[in-house]
């Protein structure tokens, strides 16, 4: 959805945000996982979460935890 205009990650679980510089993800259109590096830009950020029916709270929970510790350690 926002591919076109902004960098976008699908990430399967909380354990692929790595640290602020890898992240394990699986490319738009793409069935494969990969890392990416310099995902994560310095500075305030904003970041759009989106997470599916099946996808626990607290799996939702985890990963917005984790981006909070990555983008201001």
């Amino acid at each position: 959805m926002c591919a076109d205009r902004l960098p976008t990650f699908h990430i399967a679980e909380p354990g692929g945000l790595l640290d602020a510089d890898e992240v394990r993800h699986r490319p738009v259109g793409s069935h494969h996982e990969s890392v990416s590096r310099h995902w994560l830009p310095s500075g305030p950020i904003s970041v759009g979460l989106t997470a599916g029916a099946s996808t626990p709270d607290n799996l939702v929970e985890q990963v917005i935890r984790r981006l909070d510790v990555l983008a201001n350690p």
